[in-house]
């Protein structure tokens, strides 16, 4: 029913869901993983958080939900999580509902804390939660005012990746790391061992030395990793007996390959959505889509499970097509007629680019 695929899923980012509801949605979460993708700001990486691994995977998922491009996201908003989502990025099948029970109980004590000044001293602490609920073996996360800056409204100093890629990655540290890499992806980046020791969540009493062993563990981990489409060379520097610091650069597998991680920094949002779909800004305006495009990206659209496409749209739909809003076809209809007008089409331009279409298969106004 197109209260599902419109409303539903409007419902399933601001309030909990029906178990009905509920249900379907597990059901598409393969659509969910072959098209997810989390960004978030650089300063949550080098932030401090004390999340376990399956804790992290969680709010991952919760954070490849989000449109962190719009400036519409509602500071309310739940976004929920299945069991099958957990499981299609690395969680043991047999204890991801498991795995969600427990987060219910630790999830809202869990903290991002951010340190500055030259020593350190200065700090933030502020929870990734507001409010945790657990409907019919999903859990749903609204996350908190202090977060939602990181998390939304982006547009420069930031990272972009599938999350299907941390699928092979079975610790907070690797998981971590590897969000690092993507950060520095291309560049050769030095940092020191009490550094890292914060950011990979490694306990202080461990020594420099182990801290080197974890690194190249997690080197080695990424590295055998199938679907991370780069590689790593790391090499640690001693100052006396004492690893001091690491050196290691970020390498794509292919040297023709399109990355598909992005790290954006500060002050480069121009060109932001080339780096998203391969295209320019021009190329997305003023296009005119065929019916036989509009048909069939109307489709792909409505069960596109992004985060962004229902939330964005259902109000309007809902509002305008009142009772006749009761059918999967009305919504298609409705998507379909919206992308008749080019300003609809660049205003959808990364999900249509999510989904498949080319703007060069089109005209231009």
């Amino acid at each position: 029913m197109t209260r599902y695929t419109a409303q539903g899923e409007f419902d399933l980012e601001t309030q909990p869901a029906p178990e009905k509801n509920v249900k379907k949605t597990t059901a598409l979460s393969k659509d969910w993983n072959s098209n997810a993708v989390v960004v978030k700001s650089n300063d949550l990486l080098t932030a401090k958080t004390n999340l376990s691994l399956n804790e992290l995977r969680i709010i991952l998922v919760a954070i490849s939900k989000i449109d962190s491009v719009t400036d519409q996201v509602r500071s309310d908003a739940v976004y929920w999580v299945s069991a099958k989502e957990l499981r299609e990025i690395g969680s043991e099948r047999s204890k991801a509902y498991k795995y969600l029970q427990n987060a219910v109980n630790t999830l809202y004590n869990r903290s991002v804390i951010r340190t500055f000044g030259s020593n350190g001293k200065e700090r933030d602490e502020f929870r990734w939660i507001s409010k945790v609920s657990y409907r019919s073996g999903m859990i749903g996360l609204t996350f908190s005012q202090e977060v939602l800056p990181f998390l939304t409204k982006i547009r420069s100093n930031f990272i972009r990746y599938p999350i299907k890629q941390i699928s092979e990655l079975k610790s907070v540290s690797t998981l971590r790391f590897f969000e690092l890499c993507v950060r520095w992806r291309g560049q050769v980046k030095k940092m020191s061992i009490e550094e890292l020791k914060e950011i990979l969540n490694i306990p202080q009493k461990k020594l420099n030395g182990d801290v080197a062993r974890i690194v190249r563990e997690c080197t080695a981990k990424i590295n055998e990793a199938k679907k991370i489409d780069f590689y790593v060379e790391s090499e640690f520097i001693r100052t006396g007996r004492r690893f001091t610091d690491i050196i290691f650069s970020v390498k794509s597998r292919r040297k023709d390959a399109v990355p598909s991680t992005l790290s954006v920094p500060q002050e480069e949002w121009e060109g932001m959505v080339k780096d998203l779909t391969g295209y320019s800004d021009e190329d997305w305006r003023g296009l005119i889509l065929s019916e036989q495009q509009r048909s069939y990206f109307a489709k792909k659209l409505a069960n596109y499970q992004d985060g962004g496409v229902g939330t964005r749209f259902a109000r309007d739909y809902l509002s305008r097509c009142g009772s006749a809003a009761d059918s999967n076809d009305s919504w298609i209809r409705w998507i379909q007629t919206k992308l008749a007008d080019p300003a609809f089409v660049y205003e959808v331009r990364v999900f249509l680019n999510d989904v498949g279409f080319k703007p060069s298969s089109a005209k231009h106004k």
